[in-house]
């Protein structure tokens, strides 16, 4: 082959997104044919991906916070049965109320906004790219990088990794909340039950036969139907075989409840939004610009 050739494409195929900013970005920049170019603007969209990544474990840290707090606060304090409908509750009804109140909001005003949550994923891989620029790479590279990423981002994929985003926070939010749960009645024995001094105790009796009905189906979970409280000590000590028992059951269903009900639904959500998002992102194609 002549080097000298120009027939010849010395760029390979342009197979990912990242690939088709940097060319797109290296063309707006005057180096549309330039390796050299093209490679620092595609360092720029792998710091973006960085930078997506660090929002992501922002959001998961901030949900174990939350998660942790707000269960720690239900289960306080330790010489109190646990009010294990109101935990279940508390836990698994706030995530879906927040989603659904805002979906109304959204329709009722005729909205299509990101979630709240999920805005830092995008919004942090476009600060990345741009704290890239401050190196060696030009600013028209740098523009043309984080113009055409945030095309690719209106394309769809951006309001689906908001949405991935989102669904991770309540994610890690559910399991930090089974984990204070674990650790907390690993080192006191509580009780537990669904008395209230102002609700009927048959309405917590149904509230936790309801939500251990569709449990009964996990296996190793089916002889929760029949839960009943259980006292702290010393009325019923940590040592008693019947009352640890129970605690046990307790714990599991509490366990099972939380990870059904919010765990897996949102783990889910989080999987099927970002696998969207990636398929949207590798779908789009920069505007007036020919990517080969």
């Amino acid at each position: 082959v002549n080097p000298a050739d120009d027939s010849v494409d010395p760029l390979p195929p342009a197979r990912t997104w990242r690939d088709r900013v940097a060319r797109a970005a290296a063309t707006d920049a005057g180096h549309s044919r330039d390796p050299a170019t093209i490679e620092r603007a595609r360092r720029l969209t792998d710091r973006g991906v960085l930078g997506a990544g660090i929002g992501l474990l922002v959001l998961a840290l901030l949900g174990a916070f939350a998660g942790w707090t707000a269960t720690a606060e239900l289960i306080r304090p330790a010489d109190t049965p646990i009010h294990a409908p109101l935990l279940l509750a508390g836990t698994v009804v706030l995530p879906w109320l927040i989603i659904i109140l805002r979906a109304l909001m959204l329709l009722a005003f005729r909205r299509n906004a990101r979630p709240i949550l999920g805005r830092l994923i995008p919004l942090s891989l476009i600060r990345m790219i741009r704290r890239g620029g401050r190196q060696a790479d030009s600013s028209a590279l740098v523009e043309a990088t984080v113009r055409h990423t945030s095309s690719m981002l209106a394309n769809g994929s951006g309001r689906r990794l908001a949405s991935a985003g989102g669904g991770v926070f309540w994610t890690v939010y559910g399991l930090a909340a089974i984990g204070t749960i674990w650790l907390s009645t690993a080192r006191v024995a509580y009780g537990f039950g669904w008395e209230s001094s102002w609700l009927s105790p048959s309405l917590g009796r149904s509230v936790t036969r309801t939500a251990a009905a569709p449990i009964q189906a996990i296996p190793g979970f089916s002889d929760l139907q029949n839960l009943i409280p259980v006292a702290n000590p010393p009325t019923a000590a940590a040592d008693d075989p019947v009352a640890l028992e129970l605690r046990r059951d307790w714990i599991r269903f509490l366990t099972a409840g939380i990870g059904l009900y919010l765990v897996l639904p949102m783990g889910l959500w989080t999987l099927g939004n970002a696998g969207i998002g990636h398929w949207r992102a590798e779908r789009w194609r920069p505007k007036g610009t020919r990517i080969p």
